[in-house]
């Protein structure tokens, strides 16, 4: 029945018709691939994508300059005609006219302080670009009549700003942005008019430049800070103040510190600063000049600061604050950290602190100081060894491993209430704690199963997960700032050396090859690079490496041992302990291994440092 010719004829129709579809399905799909090149080439050879040239200008300016832009340069060298323009022409500088920037009047606020027993008050002034915008990065978009690249260049520039590479003969937007963090123009020099096009330009053009925060090896700006304090009853503390002032905008690797009197300017006056005093330092070419009054006012300090633009003479930052004597460190700190956050867009570093093991007292106990060394305070005081301080990112909460019940269990301390529990006490090693970027996870080491593994657990102590399978010993772990990977130290290649690993403890790769020892590492917050120790000729040392293996570099070279580094949280410094002196200390350095700066010096021994968020 099967063999019969009416079978076999429909079996013949049913076959042609799925050679007819297989085809139609064919053709299609090279109809498909067809736009779709297409759609690629008119992007790339039709749709001039568009690109952003951040300018970044090297002093906080005022709206005055913000259309002082030049025309685009095509590929044969000559200026593209402005007719070609979307928006509107490109103003000649005799036609550009001064936008006024309003600065409200000052509001007074009350900004928690280290301790419950301290005040201090703080007044903030911030500006407003012309369209009314507020923040540290606002785009005026009043008139602009391309959302798509408002909206892309809005997310770049707030995530993390500075010049990217200007690729010549393509068309862009300009941008340019003061050294305030404020975003002074936009102009669109060319765009292909089809907002579904403008869209894939952008987004592709964005996964090819980084905008990174301004390295330490851009040109410093140039920067004066004078005072017009005359109050004989605080001359010691006006010193302690101009000392911190200057240490601290040095340490943040962003300005060139100008000294005024070498400039043989007269800043001694009666009130605030004059314009005159401002413009002629900008004469010398000061780009910013930071003044500061310090005062008594009803038995109580006044720290008052402003950062001025030496050429408009504008103020960029006013901050004043109150406080007893013992907070005068405190207070500069502050007010450095708001300069920098103009500057960078990025918190400043100056009010953080650092956590440290000391036995300055016979014990192995926490330690917190000052970033520059100063205000230190004993935090335990049981009386049993203390390792591995670790701070949690909100800056609350310290774990630490203690042996004060004989096992090195992992507590976790309480910074503002002082109270502490033990975390984890299983039998054996509870060791190196490491906070996940959210708080919500602690990585450690257990070796409650025998051999030292890698572990997790919540905040509370619940939903344990053994992360590492190896029979060789797994140690020190350090979290990616996007939480997504841990790096920790294993010597299941024979000897130490560093691993990477999934955050659920999967895709394990090794990240050392060279040397047979190289631990303790620490994930920067920037993501570029994680810091470790290796043995180089016998000694200990602090270098880097990128995540990926790649860019090896040795940062300390010391006749002793350099151990134990951590990162500062704006990346650009890093901490470790040192015996360079004879005995452990403390110190800091920039992150290119250069400006060593000791901050522990005592008798005591002072180890495994870690640094506040």
């Amino acid at each position: 029945m099967n063999d019969s010719p009416i079978s076999i004829n429909r079996y013949s129709r049913f076959s042609s018709e799925i050679e007819k579809m297989l085809l139609l399905s064919f053709a299609l799909h090279i109809v498909l691939i067809a736009v779709l090149l297409f759609n690629q080439y008119f992007l790339f050879r039709f749709a001039k994508t568009t690109i952003y040239e951040v300018k970044l200008v090297n002093l906080p300016q005022s709206t005055e300059l913000s259309n002082t832009l030049t025309p685009p340069v095509d590929k044969k060298g000559d200026i593209k005609s402005e007719k070609k323009a979307a928006s509107k022409p490109i103003k000649k500088k005799e036609e550009i006219k001064k936008k006024e920037v309003n600065v409200p009047e000052l509001k007074k606020e009350e900004v928690r302080s280290p301790s419950p027993s301290r005040k201090v008050e703080e007044t903030r002034g911030e500006k407003k670009t012309a369209g009314g915008i507020s923040g540290p990065v606002a785009i005026s978009s009043d008139n602009f009549k391309f959302p798509y690249y408002e909206i892309s260049l809005r997310n770049k520039i707030e995530r993390n700003w500075s010049p990217p590479p200007l690729i010549k003969g393509s068309s862009w937007v300009r941008v340019v942005i003061g050294r305030n963090g404020k975003i002074l123009s936009t102009e669109i020099i060319e765009t292909s008019g089809n907002s579904f096009f403008d869209q894939a330009s952008v987004d592709a053009y964005a996964q090819d430049v980084n905008l990174g925060v301004i390295r330490a090896e851009a040109q410093k700006i140039p920067i004066a800070a004078f005072d017009i304090s005359d109050n004989a009853k605080i001359k010691g503390l006006k010193e302690t103040a101009k000392d911190v002032l200057f240490a601290d905008l040095k340490r943040t690797q962003l300005f060139y510190l100008v000294d005024v009197e070498k400039l043989g300017i007269d800043t001694r006056v009666n009130s605030e600063p004059q314009k005159e005093v401002i413009k002629r330092m900008g004469t010398f070419g000061v780009s910013a000049a930071v003044w500061a009054r310090l005062s008594l006012k009803d038995k109580e300090l006044v720290l008052e600061g402003n950062l001025y633009d030496s050429v408009s003479t504008d103020i960029v930052v006013s901050k004043r604050y109150f406080g007893n004597e013992n907070l005068i460190r405190n207070m500069v700190h502050r007010f450095v950290d708001e300069i920098v956050f103009r500057y960078t867009g990025s918190k400043g570093i100056a009010n953080t602190r650092i956590a440290f093991i000391s036995d300055r007292s016979g014990d192995k106990e926490i330690y917190i100081i000052d970033y520059d060394g100063n205000n230190p305070k004993k935090i335990t005081g049981d009386k049993a060894i203390k390792l591995s301080p670790a701070w949690s990112p909100d800056g609350r909460w310290l774990a630490y491993t203690s042996y004060k019940d004989g096992n090195p269990d992992i507590y976790v301390v309480d910074l503002e209430t002082s109270n502490r529990w033990k975390m984890l006490g299983f039998s054996g090693l509870n060791i190196s704690p490491s906070w996940s970027p959210d708080g919500q996870l602690l990585a450690f080491t257990l070796s409650k199963d025998g051999n030292s593994e890698i572990y997790t657990v919540r905040r509370d102590g619940s939903d344990l997960k053994r992360l590492t399978y190896d029979p060789a010993t797994d140690v020190s772990p350090t979290w990616s700032p996007n939480g997504r990977e841990i790096a920790f130290n294993s010597d299941r290649g024979g000897t130490p050396q560093l691993y990477i690993m999934n955050a659920d403890g999967t895709n394990v790769r090794r990240l050392t090859f060279w040397g047979d020892y190289n631990t303790s590492p620490a994930w920067s917050p920037k993501g570029d690079k994680i810091a470790f120790v290796s043995r180089i000729d016998g000694k200990f040392r602090i270098c880097v490496i990128n995540p990926d293996g790649s860019f090896f570099q040795q940062l300390t070279d010391a006749s002793t041992n350099d151990e134990s580094p951590k990162w500062s949280p704006d990346g650009r410094h890093i901490v470790f302990s040192s015996r360079r002196h004879g005995k452990s200390d403390i110190y800091i350095m920039n992150a290119d291994g250069s400006e060593v700066e000791r901050l522990t010096n005592d008798s005591s021994s002072n180890i495994n440092p870690s640094w506040s968020p």
